[in-house]
């Protein structure tokens, strides 16, 4: 499944984003491509979303997440969630997309 404007499931994993939930429930077997040009605002949380939406098995519960990566941007070890995050966002900037 491929879904477009795919940031605007980035908060699926809020009890109040009633239609991300929605979304997410129904697609939870299909394998998905999240598709975006609107930039995430660098909150790990916003992350955890889209990873959630794509997997809800990957990266555990909001909690989980919170305890073990949040830590890691609070001491400005990105690096190691960038690794875990690899395999699931390929991200091409504005600089990189040559003009038709």
């Amino acid at each position: 499944m491929v879904i477009d404007e795919a940031h605007r499931v980035r908060n699926s994993w809020q009890k109040k984003n009633i239609m991300g939930r929605a979304l997410k429930e129904a697609t939870v077997h299909a394998r998905k491509i999240l598709l975006t040009a609107t930039p995430l605002q660098n909150s790990a949380m916003e992350l955890f979303g889209l990873l959630s939406f794509i997997d809800p098995r990957s990266f555990g519960s909001e909690e989980s997440f919170r305890a073990q990566y949040l830590r890691l941007a609070d001491e400005g070890r990105h690096k190691e969630l960038r690794k875990r995050i690899e395999p699931f966002f390929y991200r091409t900037l504005r600089r990189q997309v040559l003009e038709y």
